[in-house]
Protein backbone atom coordinates (compact mmCIF):
# COMPACT_ATOMS: atom_id res chain seq x y z
CA UNK A 1 0.00 0.00 0.00
CA UNK A 2 0.50 3.50 -0.46
CA UNK A 3 0.83 6.24 2.59
CA UNK A 4 0.93 9.63 2.68
CA UNK A 5 2.22 11.27 5.87
CA UNK A 6 1.23 14.89 7.12
CA UNK A 7 3.96 16.47 9.28
CA UNK A 8 3.57 19.05 11.57
CA UNK A 9 6.35 22.02 10.90
CA UNK A 10 8.84 22.09 13.45
CA UNK A 11 11.91 21.35 11.63
CA UNK A 12 12.58 20.39 7.80
CA UNK A 13 14.21 16.88 8.08
CA UNK A 14 13.07 15.96 11.50
CA UNK A 15 9.52 14.73 10.97
CA UNK A 16 10.37 12.41 8.23
CA UNK A 17 13.25 11.35 10.33
CA UNK A 18 11.11 10.46 13.07
CA UNK A 19 8.83 8.14 10.81
CA UNK A 20 11.19 6.47 8.96
CA UNK A 21 12.81 5.48 12.33
CA UNK A 22 9.00 4.13 13.12
CA UNK A 23 8.84 2.50 10.61
CA UNK A 24 12.02 0.97 10.95
CA UNK A 25 11.62 -0.23 14.79
CA UNK A 26 8.41 -1.67 14.09
CA UNK A 27 10.17 -3.89 11.20
CA UNK A 28 7.76 -2.40 8.30
CA UNK A 29 9.07 -2.40 4.67
CA UNK A 30 9.46 1.10 3.52
CA UNK A 31 10.11 2.48 0.37
CA UNK A 32 10.35 6.30 -0.31
CA UNK A 33 8.39 7.84 -2.99
CA UNK A 34 8.60 11.30 -2.17
CA UNK A 35 9.87 13.34 0.79
CA UNK A 36 9.05 16.76 1.39
CA UNK A 37 8.81 19.35 4.57
CA UNK A 38 5.07 19.50 4.67
CA UNK A 39 4.47 15.54 3.35
CA UNK A 40 5.87 12.48 2.36
CA UNK A 41 5.05 9.61 0.18
CA UNK A 42 5.83 6.14 1.09
CA UNK A 43 5.52 2.21 -0.05
CA UNK A 44 5.09 -0.02 2.87
CA UNK A 45 4.18 -3.87 3.34
CA UNK A 46 2.12 -2.50 6.21
CA UNK A 47 0.76 0.28 8.55
CA UNK A 48 -0.74 -0.84 11.92
CA UNK A 49 1.80 0.30 15.02
CA UNK A 50 2.89 3.85 13.45
CA UNK A 51 0.20 6.05 14.91
CA UNK A 52 0.79 4.90 18.22
CA UNK A 53 4.63 6.34 18.42
CA UNK A 54 4.24 9.18 15.90
CA UNK A 55 4.63 12.80 17.01
CA UNK A 56 5.73 14.85 14.47
CA UNK A 57 2.60 13.82 12.02
CA UNK A 58 -0.97 14.90 11.40
CA UNK A 59 -2.31 12.21 9.90
CA UNK A 60 -1.44 8.63 7.88
CA UNK A 61 -3.78 8.37 4.83
CA UNK A 62 -3.62 5.54 2.21
CA UNK A 63 -3.57 6.93 -1.14
CA UNK A 64 -6.86 5.22 -3.51
CA UNK A 65 -5.84 7.60 -6.63
CA UNK A 66 -3.49 10.09 -7.95
CA UNK A 67 -3.88 12.86 -10.77
CA UNK A 68 -3.25 16.08 -11.83
CA UNK A 69 -7.25 17.15 -12.06
CA UNK A 70 -10.06 16.09 -10.18
CA UNK A 71 -11.46 14.65 -13.81
CA UNK A 72 -9.73 11.62 -13.24
CA UNK A 73 -8.82 11.59 -9.41
CA UNK A 74 -12.62 9.27 -9.33
CA UNK A 75 -12.55 5.38 -11.03
CA UNK A 76 -14.15 2.28 -10.94
CA UNK A 77 -11.55 0.54 -9.33
CA UNK A 78 -11.16 3.44 -7.04
CA UNK A 79 -14.47 2.92 -5.97
CA UNK A 80 -14.85 -0.36 -5.22
CA UNK A 81 -12.43 0.29 -2.30
CA UNK A 82 -14.44 3.04 -0.94
CA UNK A 83 -16.87 1.51 1.99
CA UNK A 84 -20.42 3.37 2.90
CA UNK A 85 -21.21 5.18 4.25
CA UNK A 86 -18.44 7.58 3.36
CA UNK A 87 -17.45 11.57 3.71
CA UNK A 88 -15.43 13.71 1.38
CA UNK A 89 -12.99 16.17 3.12
CA UNK A 90 -10.16 18.58 1.21
CA UNK A 91 -6.71 19.64 2.88
CA UNK A 92 -4.36 21.67 0.93
CA UNK A 93 -0.74 20.22 1.91
CA UNK A 94 1.05 23.21 -0.10
CA UNK A 95 0.41 27.03 -1.02
CA UNK A 96 -0.43 28.46 -2.82
CA UNK A 97 -3.77 26.29 -3.39
CA UNK A 98 -5.49 26.08 -6.76
CA UNK A 99 -9.00 23.81 -5.24
CA UNK A 100 -11.36 25.58 -4.00
CA UNK A 101 -12.79 23.58 -0.64
CA UNK A 102 -16.27 23.03 -1.03
CA UNK A 103 -16.65 22.95 -4.56
CA UNK A 104 -14.04 20.23 -4.77
CA UNK A 105 -15.69 17.96 -1.96
CA UNK A 106 -18.54 18.53 -3.53
CA UNK A 107 -17.71 17.21 -6.83
CA UNK A 108 -15.65 14.29 -5.61
CA UNK A 109 -18.95 13.17 -3.35
CA UNK A 110 -21.10 13.38 -6.25
CA UNK A 111 -18.44 11.09 -8.66
CA UNK A 112 -17.99 8.38 -5.86
CA UNK A 113 -21.88 8.70 -5.43
CA UNK A 114 -22.48 8.11 -9.20
CA UNK A 115 -19.95 5.85 -9.98
CA UNK A 116 -21.24 3.11 -6.53
CA UNK A 117 -24.57 3.67 -8.17
CA UNK A 118 -23.48 2.30 -11.89
CA UNK A 119 -21.39 -0.45 -10.43
CA UNK A 120 -24.67 -1.66 -8.29
CA UNK A 121 -23.06 -0.25 -4.46
CA UNK A 122 -25.73 1.33 -2.31
CA UNK A 123 -24.18 4.96 -1.46
CA UNK A 124 -24.54 6.77 1.60
CA UNK A 125 -23.22 10.16 2.45
CA UNK A 126 -22.78 10.34 6.69
CA UNK A 127 -20.64 13.63 8.78
CA UNK A 128 -18.51 11.83 10.83
CA UNK A 129 -18.36 8.04 9.52
CA UNK A 130 -15.57 6.26 9.90
CA UNK A 131 -15.18 6.13 6.15
CA UNK A 132 -12.86 9.38 5.91
CA UNK A 133 -12.52 10.06 2.13
CA UNK A 134 -9.99 12.83 1.61
CA UNK A 135 -8.68 15.23 -1.52
CA UNK A 136 -5.12 16.28 -0.46
CA UNK A 137 -3.79 18.94 -2.88
CA UNK A 138 -0.03 19.71 -3.42
CA UNK A 139 1.92 21.45 -5.97
CA UNK A 140 2.27 18.56 -8.42
CA UNK A 141 -0.73 16.55 -8.19
CA UNK A 142 -3.89 15.69 -6.33
CA UNK A 143 -4.28 12.89 -4.01
CA UNK A 144 -7.64 10.89 -3.00
CA UNK A 145 -7.27 9.30 -0.07
CA UNK A 146 -8.72 7.42 2.97
CA UNK A 147 -6.94 8.37 6.26
CA UNK A 148 -5.69 5.35 8.17
CA UNK A 149 -5.34 7.75 11.73
CA UNK A 150 -5.06 10.51 13.50
CA UNK A 151 -2.59 10.96 15.64
CA UNK A 152 -3.36 11.95 19.35
CA UNK A 153 -1.74 15.31 20.36
CA UNK A 154 -3.74 15.35 23.34
CA UNK A 155 -1.19 12.95 25.11
CA UNK A 156 1.53 15.46 24.62
CA UNK A 157 -0.41 18.08 25.76
CA UNK A 158 -1.25 16.32 29.14
CA UNK A 159 2.36 15.60 29.84
CA UNK A 160 3.84 19.58 28.64
CA UNK A 161 6.21 20.55 31.05
CA UNK A 162 3.76 22.94 33.47
CA UNK A 163 1.39 20.42 34.04
CA UNK A 164 3.86 18.06 35.42
CA UNK A 165 4.12 17.58 39.22
CA UNK A 166 8.16 18.78 39.09
CA UNK A 167 9.00 20.69 35.81
CA UNK A 168 11.75 23.94 34.70
CA UNK A 169 10.33 26.24 32.28
CA UNK A 170 13.41 25.33 30.01
CA UNK A 171 11.88 21.30 29.75
CA UNK A 172 11.70 20.10 25.89
CA UNK A 173 8.86 19.86 24.31
CA UNK A 174 6.99 16.33 24.65
CA UNK A 175 6.39 15.99 20.78
CA UNK A 176 10.50 16.78 20.59
CA UNK A 177 11.54 14.45 23.43
CA UNK A 178 9.32 11.65 21.45
CA UNK A 179 10.66 12.13 18.30
CA UNK A 180 13.99 11.42 19.65
CA UNK A 181 13.11 8.60 21.37
CA UNK A 182 11.91 7.41 18.25
CA UNK A 183 14.87 8.10 16.08
CA UNK A 184 16.70 5.48 18.46
CA UNK A 185 14.39 2.86 16.67
CA UNK A 186 13.60 1.46 19.94
CA UNK A 187 11.26 -1.22 20.58
CA UNK A 188 8.61 -1.79 23.14
CA UNK A 189 10.21 -3.98 26.04
CA UNK A 190 13.70 -2.59 25.65
CA UNK A 191 16.02 -0.60 27.45
CA UNK A 192 16.21 3.07 27.37
CA UNK A 193 18.45 5.48 29.24
CA UNK A 194 19.04 8.93 29.69
CA UNK A 195 22.47 10.10 31.09
CA UNK A 196 21.11 13.63 31.87
CA UNK A 197 17.41 12.87 32.32
CA UNK A 198 16.57 16.65 34.40
CA UNK A 199 12.98 16.31 35.34
CA UNK A 200 12.55 13.32 33.22
CA UNK A 201 10.57 14.87 29.77
CA UNK A 202 12.38 12.08 27.72
CA UNK A 203 11.57 8.40 29.99
CA UNK A 204 8.11 9.81 29.88
CA UNK A 205 8.12 9.52 26.33
CA UNK A 206 10.16 6.26 26.36
CA UNK A 207 7.54 4.39 28.66
CA UNK A 208 4.80 5.58 26.99
CA UNK A 209 5.51 3.49 24.15
CA UNK A 210 6.33 0.76 26.33
CA UNK A 211 10.27 0.76 27.09
CA UNK A 212 12.04 -0.20 29.91
CA UNK A 213 13.10 3.54 31.70
CA UNK A 214 16.42 4.24 33.42
CA UNK A 215 17.73 7.86 34.22
CA UNK A 216 20.57 9.53 36.10
CA UNK A 217 20.97 12.93 37.05
CA UNK A 218 24.34 14.56 38.94
CA UNK A 219 21.42 16.62 40.93
CA UNK A 220 19.87 14.86 43.37
CA UNK A 221 16.38 16.80 43.64
CA UNK A 222 16.06 16.80 39.65
CA UNK A 223 16.82 13.09 40.60
CA UNK A 224 13.09 13.01 42.94
CA UNK A 225 11.62 14.95 40.03
CA UNK A 226 11.49 12.74 37.49
CA UNK A 227 10.50 9.62 39.72
CA UNK A 228 7.86 12.12 41.04
CA UNK A 229 6.57 12.95 37.30
CA UNK A 230 6.88 9.01 36.23
CA UNK A 231 5.07 8.12 39.11
CA UNK A 232 2.55 11.15 38.11
CA UNK A 233 1.77 9.28 34.86
CA UNK A 234 1.69 6.17 36.06
CA UNK A 235 5.08 5.14 34.84
CA UNK A 236 8.05 3.50 36.53
CA UNK A 237 11.89 3.32 36.06
CA UNK A 238 14.93 3.11 37.31
CA UNK A 239 16.40 7.02 38.38
CA UNK A 240 19.96 7.24 40.20
CA UNK A 241 21.70 10.19 41.29
CA UNK A 242 25.61 10.55 39.58
CA UNK A 243 27.82 11.97 36.81
CA UNK A 244 27.58 10.80 33.16
CA UNK A 245 30.92 11.62 32.94
CA UNK A 246 31.14 8.04 35.29
CA UNK A 247 28.64 6.18 34.24
CA UNK A 248 30.51 3.03 34.90
CA UNK A 249 30.54 3.94 38.67
CA UNK A 250 26.70 4.48 38.29
CA UNK A 251 25.93 0.78 36.59
CA UNK A 252 28.83 -0.91 37.84
CA UNK A 253 31.32 -1.37 35.64
CA UNK A 254 29.14 -3.06 33.40
CA UNK A 255 29.10 -2.77 29.30
CA UNK A 256 26.41 -3.62 26.16
CA UNK A 257 23.30 -3.21 28.85
CA UNK A 258 21.27 -0.45 26.96
CA UNK A 259 19.25 -0.58 23.56
CA UNK A 260 19.28 3.39 23.22
CA UNK A 261 20.50 5.96 24.51
CA UNK A 262 18.71 9.36 24.38
CA UNK A 263 19.88 12.81 25.73
CA UNK A 264 19.58 16.02 25.78
CA UNK A 265 22.67 17.43 26.43
CA UNK A 266 23.11 20.92 28.64
CA UNK A 267 23.35 23.72 27.16
CA UNK A 268 23.38 27.48 27.08
CA UNK A 269 22.87 28.96 30.38
CA UNK A 270 23.24 25.20 31.63
CA UNK A 271 26.82 25.12 31.18
CA UNK A 272 28.83 27.74 32.93
CA UNK A 273 29.70 25.62 35.85
CA UNK A 274 30.36 22.79 32.96
CA UNK A 275 34.05 22.09 32.20
CA UNK A 276 35.17 21.65 28.68
CA UNK A 277 36.07 18.23 28.12
CA UNK A 278 32.31 17.42 29.91
CA UNK A 279 31.17 16.02 26.19
CA UNK A 280 33.60 14.07 25.31
CA UNK A 281 33.90 12.12 28.64
CA UNK A 282 29.96 11.77 28.73
CA UNK A 283 29.65 10.41 25.60
CA UNK A 284 32.52 7.94 26.02
CA UNK A 285 31.07 6.44 29.01
CA UNK A 286 27.54 6.35 27.21
CA UNK A 287 29.22 4.34 23.94
CA UNK A 288 30.39 1.84 26.43
CA UNK A 289 26.69 1.35 28.24
CA UNK A 290 25.35 1.14 24.41
CA UNK A 291 24.28 -2.07 22.73
CA UNK A 292 26.61 -2.79 19.18
CA UNK A 293 24.46 -2.18 16.44
CA UNK A 294 22.11 0.11 18.50
CA UNK A 295 21.37 3.90 18.39
CA UNK A 296 22.32 6.70 20.83
CA UNK A 297 20.28 10.01 19.92
CA UNK A 298 21.86 13.04 21.50
CA UNK A 299 20.41 16.86 21.44
CA UNK A 300 23.27 19.61 21.15
CA UNK A 301 23.31 23.40 20.72
CA UNK A 302 25.92 22.57 18.63
CA UNK A 303 27.61 19.72 15.91
CA UNK A 304 29.27 16.86 17.90
CA UNK A 305 32.04 14.53 16.04
CA UNK A 306 30.58 10.80 16.21
CA UNK A 307 32.62 9.68 19.36
CA UNK A 308 35.08 6.50 19.37
CA UNK A 309 33.17 3.57 17.92
CA UNK A 310 30.13 5.12 16.60
CA UNK A 311 29.14 6.58 13.26
CA UNK A 312 26.98 9.40 12.49
CA UNK A 313 23.69 8.23 10.67
CA UNK A 314 21.49 11.99 10.96
CA UNK A 315 21.78 14.95 11.81
CA UNK A 316 18.35 17.23 12.24
CA UNK A 317 18.51 20.86 12.79
CA UNK A 318 15.61 22.46 14.51
CA UNK A 319 15.28 26.14 15.30
CA UNK A 320 13.99 26.47 18.79
CA UNK A 321 14.53 30.49 18.83
CA UNK A 322 16.50 33.05 16.98
CA UNK A 323 19.53 32.45 19.27
CA UNK A 324 19.14 28.38 19.56
CA UNK A 325 19.55 26.19 16.94
CA UNK A 326 18.86 22.74 18.13
CA UNK A 327 21.49 19.95 16.48
CA UNK A 328 20.10 16.52 17.31
CA UNK A 329 22.22 13.81 16.03
CA UNK A 330 21.68 10.26 15.44
CA UNK A 331 24.91 7.88 16.46
CA UNK A 332 25.02 4.14 15.36
CA UNK A 333 27.31 1.94 17.48
CA UNK A 334 29.79 -0.06 15.44
CA UNK A 335 29.01 -3.62 15.60
CA UNK A 336 32.12 -5.99 16.07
Amino acid sequence: MIILSRFVQVAPTLPLGELEAVLQAEKIDYWLLKGCKSYSLHKISRWKGICERLALTHEVYEVLSESETLEDLVSEKVVKQVNSPFWVNFKCLEKPCRLEADETVKEVADRIWLSMKEIGKEPSVKPGSKEQIYVLETREKIYLARNLCKVDKKQFEQRAPPKRPAFMPVSMDPRIARAMVNLSRVRRGKKLLDPCCGTGGILLEAASIGCKVYGVDIDAKMVEATKKNLAHYGFYGSVKQGDCRNLSKVFHGRRNVFDAIVCDFPYGRATKKVPSDFYGECLEQMVKLLKPGCFMVISMDSELKAPEGTFLVELHKQRVHKSLTRYIHVFKKIEK
